[in-house]
């Protein structure tokens, strides 16, 4: 995370490659569930795929390198809400690579940041299976589609050690200029019963 937004306009001077990381979520999900989860992960993923490629096909490496400093522009300011917010907190790329963590998320779930960050780790990764096809059943709502966002009334995360913690989560989709998402603030609310 960068600490100043010059520094953020002085450094960030390539776009980011999204082509590997879609490739190693690809392998990722093939390694870790059955044929029946990734046929509906499959289908919500084909739904948002075309606009996706038709929002980039225009987009020259100079409006990629912009994206990528109004990403990490965007992650600076959201810092600053998430600290003083006091509730657990992720925060990933459209292609599900966690990319800021919270100090509360970290407490709840006993992941540490530099578990999640130090790598690439994608969001899937610390969901259970049923919460991971229903997220890109919403994203594949909220990609293209409903402008405001979406809430999952459940998601259920992953420790470190494999146990599960059930919570309440929203997800909120943040656009970039170009209209194409960008990231997920997602929140998270232990359900205590």
């Amino acid at each position: 995370l960068y600490h100043e937004p010059c520094e953020i306009y002085a450094k960030v001077k390539q776009p980011f490659t999204y082509v590997k990381p879609y490739h190693d979520l690809n392998l990722y999900l093939k390694s870790r569930f059955p044929k029946s989860d990734l046929v509906q992960m499959s289908k919500s993923i084909a739904e948002y795929r075309p606009s996706f490629i038709a929002g980039m096909i225009k987009l020259k490496e100079d409006d990629l390198i912009f994206a990528e400093q109004c990403f990490q522009r965007t992650l600076l300011e959201y810092d600053g809400y998430i600290g003083i917010s006091g509730t657990p907190t992720l925060v990933w790329r459209r292609s599900s690579q966690i990319a800021y963590v919270g100090d509360e998320f970290c407490i709840l779930t006993g992941w540490s940041k530099e578990n999640l960050l130090g790598k690439s780790t994608f969001a899937v990764e610390i969901m259970d299976d049923r919460s991971c096809v229903e997220y890109f059943k919403i994203f594949s709502k909220i990609a293209f589609g409903d402008m405001s966002g979406d809430t999952i009334t459940e998601c259920t995360l992953l420790t470190p050690k494999g146990e599960s913690i059930r919570t309440n989560s929203t997800w909120t989709l943040k656009r970039d200029v170009f209209g194409i998402p960008m990231m997920i603030i997602a929140t998270f609310l232990p359900i205590l019963t």
